[in-house]
């Protein structure tokens, strides 16, 4: 299994779910705004995720993993592909819950944020903040 060859770092996974959680708030809290004023749902979503995408990668980058790159670009150019795979899958996720399945948007963002974030902590410390030390496989 790919998480029995990463050596699990407690204080790094609870920075990351704080530096997450404060990243969804501001994602969350921008949706809400972004919707109440008019904007389509998928354009609410983006805006919004476009903020939330700028603050994770500051606090990933700076605090979670203590990226020790010098050129910023060479971690976001790959955090910013990832962003705009993740917000493919937000922006389809939401339409499925909200469209098909009947899921009040508010709630189908909060459920497509929590998919989203899942799977990117092991990404992130695998491929895009990983420093000389960290083995990329």
């Amino acid at each position: 299994m790919v998480l029995d060859r990463v050596s699990f770092n407690y204080k790094r996974f609870t920075r990351y779910v704080i530096s997450g959680g404060s990243a969804a708030v501001a994602e969350y809290g921008t949706f809400l705004v972004f919707e109440r004023l008019g904007l389509t749902l998928l354009l609410a979503n983006s805006f919004s995720f476009s903020i939330g995408l700028l603050i994770s990668f500051a606090l990933n980058r700076n605090w979670v993993f203590e990226a020790k790159h010098k050129k910023v670009t060479h971690q976001f150019l790959p955090y910013l592909g990832l962003a705009i795979v993740n917000l493919f899958i937000s922006d389809l996720l939401i339409h499925i819950f909200s469209v098909n399945l009947g899921i009040t948007s508010f709630i189908a963002k909060l459920m497509a944020m929590a998919c989203v974030a899942a799977w990117n902590y092991l990404f992130f410390f695998k491929f895009i903040f990983r420093n000389d030390t960290t083995p990329a496989s």
